[in-house]
């Protein structure tokens, strides 16, 4: 393992969960996080499968630190073993496939500190592998949090996993991530929300000028994919619902009114009745697993 000479406190931990047979976009991740504009110390913690080392294939700056730790092979397992291993004031979280602009962390370091946040997130634009279909559905709006369109607007705002942080040693109801609401588990996304939403007594705020951006590998550029992911991440919002006591009725008659309203023609009119029609089941498939026979979620 590549290193420098020890940090003893550095002021954040940049969590990332490495995947294997991604060294591409590792290393484009890495590169542009050691190159920040940026004169404190910062640690990055490379959260991987066991038995797998990434190797740094560059010189790191004197006020880095990377160090590696081994974990299981589910996003949410690598966050929780990165929520364990950090040793920064802050800890942020980024996917292993972004490349953050060259202030980004003294963006998002200078606002959390200036406005006191224990939750904070940023600004993910994305880098489309492949040209996106003109016929599709905008695609930002179906890979979740924050994300402009091809003309620089805004499409949906959120909590996004690629760039958020929080303040370390925080009060949470449970203290981890779930993990079989991870990419790759049973249930599909949501981690992020549920656990953000669980902090008790946060103060959040969002760093516009603190930007990633996020590779769209390209296989997730077309309808299949939208249709799958939004279908999961309905089945997600039910249980996180009954986790903080929100209504699913509400949650269920907003998707009854989208799906009657994708009657009514209009541009990428089947598109639009078919994306209703699965969330609409995936709320019915959450309903039976999450709320009629489930025995509840223990924090």
């Amino acid at each position: 393992m590549k290193k420098n000479k020890a940090i003893e406190h550095p002021i954040v931990t940049i969590g990332i969960p490495v995947i294997p047979q991604r060294e591409h976009y590792t290393q484009l991740c890495l590169d542009s996080i050691c190159n920040q504009v940026f004169d404190r110390s910062f640690e990055i913690l490379l959260a991987q499968h066991t038995g797998y080392h990434y190797e740094v294939p560059f010189s790191i700056p004197d006020n880095v630190i990377i160090n590696q730790v081994e974990s299981g092979e589910s996003l949410s397992s690598k966050r929780n073993d990165i929520l364990k291993h950090a040793k920064g004031k802050y800890i942020l979280f980024v996917d292993d496939d972004i490349i953050a602009d060259k202030n980004w962390l003294a963006n998002m370091i200078t606002s959390a500190e200036k406005n006191n946040s224990d939750i904070f997130w940023g600004t993910a634009k994305p880098i489309y592998e492949e040209q996106l279909p003109e016929n599709i559905i905008p695609f930002e709006m179906y890979i979740g949090g924050f994300h402009y369109d091809s003309n620089g607007k805004l499409r949906r705002k959120g909590i996004i996993g690629c760039n958020f942080g929080i303040r370390k040693d925080l009060e949470h109801a449970r203290g981890h991530f779930v993990e079989f609401l991870g990419r790759g588990s049973e249930i599909r996304g949501g981690e992020e929300n549920l656990f953000l939403k669980e902090y008790v007594g946060d103060n959040i705020s969002f760093v516009e000028n603190a930007v990633v951006h996020h590779h769209i590998q390209s296989y997730k550029i077309n309808f299949k994919y939208i249709l799958y992911n939004q279908f999961n991440n309905t089945i997600s919002q039910v249980f996180i619902n009954n986790v903080l006591k929100i209504s699913n009725r509400k949650f269920g008659a907003d998707l009854i009114k989208e799906f009657i309203k994708s009657f009514i023609p209009r541009k990428n009119h089947l598109m639009n009745f078919i994306l209703s029609f699965f969330m609409l089941m995936g709320y019915c498939k959450g309903i039976i697993k999450h709320s009629l026979y489930s025995n509840g979620f223990s924090k």
